[in-house]
């Protein structure tokens, strides 16, 4: 838990602040997380939910989530000792090894993923 308090002294454009404190907790399990935003013993949550919470969150009455851009990236991985066509393989080929890669990146459905997977909880992303 972190508590942060307004400065007394403070002499900027915006005046005194509104709250006189904030308070951030750290959640090791996001199940503990979901709960105390259930229950009304946090105000705001940013990531660390699952899909399914996000989504079940949403149909909660009592809780209000707002969609926004966000610093999660969702990878998927490739060895590139083990991997078709891999440095490691017996058919060892660095342009293969890219190709499959390539294709790999071509054929995912990211939308569908976005939709299906993660209850349309991020948008996909393409580069």
């Amino acid at each position: 838990l972190v508590a942060y308090e307004a400065f007394d002294g403070y002499k900027g454009l915006y005046g005194a602040p509104k709250a006189t404190s904030v308070s951030t907790t750290y959640y090791a399990d996001a199940n503990n997380m979901k709960l105390d935003v259930q229950q009304g013993n946090v105000d705001v949550v940013y990531r660390s939910l699952s899909a399914t919470d996000v989504d079940s969150l949403k149909k909660d009455s009592k809780v209000t989530v707002h969609d926004g851009p966000g610093g999660e990236i969702r990878y998927i991985v490739f060895n590139f000792d083990t991997m078709p066509f891999g440095a490691k393989t017996a058919e060892a080929d660095p342009a293969k090894a890219k190709a499959v890669r390539q294709a790999a990146a071509d054929l995912i459905d990211r939308a569908a993923i976005a939709k299906d997977v993660y209850k349309d909880t991020f948008t996909p992303l393409f580069g």
